[in-house]
Formats: structure tokens, sequence, C-alpha cells
């Protein structure tokens, strides 16, 4: 959890690509619904229509039969006018069929309903479209379908129907045909129990593989019945159905199962499902264009994208608002960690963060200005520090509007600033600098109290005078302590500065230990009238070091006052003073006044 607190986008990268895997895996579950969908619709389709179609044959069958024997057996029936007159009748109560006739095992048609002269009709075996079919028949106990073809004479598309009429001994005696209409029995029946207008039912031979009926098409029909279904497409279908289902076309044909499967030609990729009528030798197939489903898929599919879409978006923006509160919050704490909370000034935190904006290989000039307040403890000690913020806050807007526009002003601490600006000239950084002590100086009004005090600017230059940021901040400070000595002023940093800097330095830190090691003492001068009379003594610090030799006091008072050890030692002077004259007085019962040499800073302190 912790990383995802650390990159709240990686959790929404996360989700993302989840949703777009469950994306996929409900689209392909979808797909998968849809073609099972289709593949039962249509095995339950090709069921019902092979079921169906058996039972038409079979009464067709039966009809032939009885017919068959009828004319066979009884000559008076046969040769009887109102025999036609009822083959006619029963055509009307069974107007799939177009007509009935009976064939010599020869092939020639003796008598045909509704069409009393037989002459002019093709003989069976020497026509082309019947002859296979017939011979067919002339071996067959069951009726036979022959090819669809056109029936001149009654100028309608019709399948064959044959069937055998044997004697006692089994010879064939006559054949009894019939021809079944087409339009009026399959389409009829394929619309009845599909609507769909998408999916095409055929009917095909097993003998030939010869097409007798194809819905949908209506109006190139005839042409799928004239030549047969090519070889390859029966052998391609055979390495589908052995491969899919591990069965060879005969045993699909003994099982009659209702098998599907997909496949293509030259129309495009469909859905087949087929079943086999083992006493017809009859194939029932239907197929739906591959395009179907992928109409219906992108539909969904589109709804989908459509929620997945929305439901992202509005993750996103949920995430954007979650991520834009964190950078905020980031960039808050970081403004806090790199800004003064007092000025909103950056700080030294934003200094070491930020330093290779100026230090770096190869980069440009520039200057730092080291900006020290002259008496601002005072204003602390004598009006409370609430005035001083007041006042540092006001310093801050000041120094600001003095800076050109690139440069960086930061507060070092307390009341010390730094600027970086990108100014090399000694006149310009020197100008540059008045300028900003002219203003600073300017008073302060706090609730009708008016309080003034100056600056003092040391500057250092990089890369004249050093290459790192501590070197150039100690440059600029050494400046900066010069600048003190005049108070208001501004001195550009020297080598010089840095001697007497460094020799400060060395006795500032030999005068903190210096009191606790009892290397201070005190000196009295005797004070007279002008009697020559001693009236009282003025008390005078003096400092021998070990190290330092005598060191006079107009050299480690001015250390003292600046580094902040004044107070030590005025209370060292005063406790040692009145010690010693107490010893003095007591001893000699002598009475005198004695003088002290007073800090500003002890009067400021709040113990004095």
């Amino acid at each position: 959890m912790a990383i995802f607190k650390k990159n709240i986008w990686l959790l929404f990268y996360i989700l993302f690509t989840t949703s777009l895997i469950l994306l996929f895996t409900i689209a392909y579950t979808q797909w998968k619904y849809i073609y099972a969908k289709h593949q039962t619709a249509q095995e339950n389709i090709v069921n019902l229509i092979a079921t169906s179609t058996h039972s038409l044959f079979q009464n067709q069958e039966m009809m032939l039969d009885i017919l068959g024997r009828r004319f066979m057996e009884d000559d008076d029936f046969r040769n009887n006018p109102e025999s036609l007159k009822a083959l006619d009748s029963l055509l009307t109560l069974n107007p799939s069929i177009a007509a009935f006739g009976l064939s010599t095992p020869q092939g020639q048609l003796t008598f045909m309903s509704s069409h009393p002269d037989v002459s002019n009709l093709p003989n069976l075996l020497s026509q082309i479209e019947s002859k296979d079919s017939f011979l067919e028949t002339l071996s067959s106990q069951h009726m036979v379908l022959g090819r669809t073809y056109m029936f001149h004479s009654l100028k309608e598309w019709v399948i064959p129907l044959r069937k055998a009429i044997r004697n006692h001994e089994g010879e064939v005696i006559a054949v009894m045909v019939g021809g079944l209409r087409v339009e009026s029995s399959f389409n009829l029946l394929s619309k009845t129990i599909h609507n769909s207008q998408d999916r095409v039912i055929s009917m095909i031979r097993d003998h030939d593989f010869y097409t007798l009926f194809r819905s949908n098409n209506n109006k190139t029909a005839h042409l799928f019945y004239l030549e047969p279904i090519p070889a390859q497409t029966i052998s391609n279908i055979e390495h589908i159905v052995l491969a899919a289902y591990h069965m060879t076309l005969d045993q699909l044909r003994d099982s009659e199962q209702i098998i599907s499967f997909t496949c293509s030609n030259t129309t495009g990729k469909k859905i087949t499902s087929i079943q086999y009528d083992k006493h017809y030798k009859l194939w029932t197939t239907a197929q739906t264009d591959f395009t179907i489903l992928v109409q219906e898929f992108i539909s969904i599919f589109l709804q989908l994208i459509a929620i997945f879409v929305v439901t992202q978006l509005i993750l996103f923006f949920l995430f954007r608002l979650i991520a834009n509160a964190d950078i905020k919050r980031t960039a808050d704490l970081m403004f806090q960690a790199t800004h003064d909370k007092l000025t909103g000034l950056p700080n030294r935190s934003y200094l070491q963060q930020h330093i290779d904006e100026w230090l770096y290989k190869d980069a440009p000039a520039f200057a730092i200005l080291y900006v020290d307040m002259d008496h601002f403890k005072n204003i602390n000690d004598n009006f409370g520090h609430q005035c001083g913020d007041y006042v540092l806050v006001e310093l801050a807007k000041r120094l600001k509007n003095s800076i050109p526009q690139d440069a960086v002003v930061i507060r070092q601490g307390g009341d010390e600033f730094v600027i970086f600006v990108y100014e090399y000239r000694d006149v310009e950084l020197l100008k540059l600098s008045h300028t900003i002590i002219t203003k600073i100086s300017q008073p302060y009004t706090i609730n009708k109290l008016t309080l003034s005090m100056g600056a003092s600017i040391g500057i250092a230059k990089y890369p004249e005078h050093a290459e790192d940021l501590d070197t150039l901040l100690r440059a600029a400070d050494i400046a900066m302590y010069e600048s003190k000595k005049m108070k208001n002023s501004a001195h550009i940093f020297a080598n010089t500065m840095q001697e007497g800097y460094l020799k400060n330095l060395h006795i500032e830190q030999a005068l903190r230990n210096a009191i606790d090691s009892q290397e201070l003492f005190m000196v009295y001068q005797p004070q007279i009238d002008s009697t020559n009379a001693m009236i009282g003594v003025e008390a005078l610090i003096r400092w021998k070091s070990p190290t330092l030799g005598m060191v006079p006091p107009d050299k480690f008072i001015p250390i003292a006052e600046a580094s902040g050890l004044m107070l030590k030692l005025g209370r060292f002077i005063i406790n040692t003073v009145l010690e010693d004259i107490k010893y003095v007085q007591n001893s000699t019962s002598f009475t005198f006044q004695t003088s002290i040499n007073i800090s500003v800073r002890q009067f400021m302190d709040p113990d004095f």
C-alpha cells in the first residue's frame, strides 16, 4: 500500500489494465455466447426441417406407393377418364405436388396427371437431369429423390420423386413418379420454421451432392441446382469434421447426429450445421454468415466499450482529483520545508536543493549579497518579538522589490538574508547594494511607533572569489563583517579581508576560553583631582593569552560585542571589580569611587 500512496497513478494504471483485461474477457465470453446461441438455434432449425421434410417425403412415398399399385393392379382405374379427375382432385388437396405419373422400367412415361398426351414428354433414362436418379430408383426399395430441375411443361422447379413398383417376385414392373414443387413445399417450410433472412437452408443429395433446395436466394437459386457441390469443398468439410469431432462422413451418416463447424468459402466465413437422413440419403444443412455474428457482437462490444470508457473517465477524474490534492499537499509541504514561515522567502533548505541551478560547470558569473540588519536585536529586546516579526515581513517585501526579476532572495536566519543575482560588475553590485540599503533603511511604522535601522552588505562573486557555496557564503560574510565596522555600507570581498577575519575569528575562539581559564584580569587607573588627590579609580580589563600574548582591549572588546560574548565578559568585569574594590577598601580603610565601562548590550540585558 505504501507504493500506492507514493504514486496514486500506479493504482490507476493497475485498475485500468485490470478493467481492460476484464473488458476483453467479457467480450470474449459474449462472443462465445453469441456463437453458441446461433449454433444452437441453427441446429434446432436443422433438426426441425430435417424432421419435417422426412415426414413430407414419407407421406409422398406412401402416396406414390398406393397410387402405383392402384395403377398396376386396376386396369379400369388406369384407363378410366374419371381416374384422371380423381388424380387432379388429389393434386388440389396436395398442392405441393406438381404432377403424378407412371413410367416403365425403361423410362418411358405412360401416364401423367393433367397431361393426357405423354408422347411429347422426355424419356427419363434419356434425360440428363433424371437418368442417374432413375437408375438408382430401379435398385432401391425406397423412394428416390431426383435432381431438382426446371419442369418446362409446368414452368416450375421441381424435385422428382420416384418409387419403383415391384411384383411379388421383386421385379420392377413400373416406376411411380411425382414432381414436388420447390417453391410451395420447401420455401414455405423454411420460412415457417425460421424468419431469418441471414440463414441459408439447403438440402443436398448424398449420392452426387447436388442441391435439391436452397432458401433465401430465390433470384439465383436455380444456379445451385445446375452443378454439384465441388469435390474440394466436400473434402474440406471432411477434414474439418474429422478434426473437430473425430468422425468420418460415413460415421456421421450412420449416427445421423447434428454437428456444427466453421468453414470458409468464396462468400466468406460461415457457421455450418448439418444432419443426415439415412432413409432418403439427404443432407439438411443451415449456414449463417459470420458477419451476422460480428454485427451482433460489435453492437454488444460497443455497449461494453461505452461502459468501460465512462467508468474509466470517472476513475480518471477521481484519481486526478486525488492526485492533484496529493500534489498540492506535497507542494505545500515542500513549500513549508523550503520557505520561511514568517516572510514566505526561500530558506536554507531551498538553497541547498536549488544551488545546482546556479552552480554548475560553465555556469554564468553571478554574485551573492549577504545582508545583515544593524541593531535589529534592539527592536526585539525593546519592543518584543511580535514587533520584530512585523519588521522582518516588511523587510522581506522591500528586499523583493529592490532586486532584479531573475534574482533570488533567501532568508539565511534571524535578520540575515542572502541574495543571488546575475551581476558581476563591481560598480553595478555596489549600486544595487546601496539601493537595497536605502529602501530597507526607511522608517518602519508599527502602531504609531516609528522605527529605523540600517543594514550592512557583504558581496562575493562567482567564480572570482570561490567556486562552491560554502566558500562563497563565507567570503560574503567576511565582506559583510567589514561593512559592519562602518554600518549602513556595502563591501566587495577582498583577500585582505580574509586575513583580518581569520585573525578576529582566532581571537574570538581564544576569548571564549579566556573567560573561564582566568586569562583575563583587571587593572585600575587612579583618578585624581586638581590637587593631585586620588578620588577614585577606573577599572580596565586586560588579557594575556598563552598563544596570542597581550591582546589590547581595542582588539578583543569589539569582537566580544559582535560575537555575543559581551554579556558574559561584562558579568566577569563587574564581579571581579566589586570583589577587588571591596578587598582594597576593607584593607586600607580608604573609601573611593570606582568607574566601570558598561556596554550598550549590557543595558539591553533584562537581568542587568
